[in-house]
């Protein structure tokens, strides 16, 4: 579903500050190419820190959802609704998929982990 383009409120604090819902929608841009849209977030329980964007791959990858750490955004343009990953296309495919219904379990986090280490370098 394609959200209808509405120009960002300007408020007097972080430039940067926006809404889930106004980033929800966000197409993903990788090195390569593109990967699809910004579905949602997950977030920390304990310090409300965004741990993941959840990306929906459909256009590219059917039925599929992947998990992008905030720190592989490199950059976002706010007038064009893009965030640019420094991902390529293929650590997109390899990573695990995201369950939307299923616990996020250790075992996802670790494979996560490895999959995209250079992110936490």
């Amino acid at each position: 579903e394609r959200r209808p383009h509405r120009e960002p409120r300007r408020d007097a604090g972080d430039s940067h500050l926006r809404s889930r819902a106004e980033v929800t929608g966000y197409h993903v841009e990788a090195t390569d190419g593109g990967i699809g849209h910004i579905d949602d977030f997950l977030f920390d329980e304990q310090s409300w820190e965004i741990r993941y964007a959840v990306v929906d791959t459909r256009n590219w990858l059917p039925g599929r959802l992947v998990l992008v750490s905030p720190r592989s955004i490199k950059s976002v343009d706010w007038n064009d609704r893009r965030a640019h990953v420094g991902l390529t296309r293929e650590a997109v495919k390899a990573s695990p998929a995201y369950e939307r219904n299923a616990p996020m379990s250790h075992d996802l986090v670790e494979l996560y982990l490895c999959v995209h280490s250079d992110d936490f370098a």
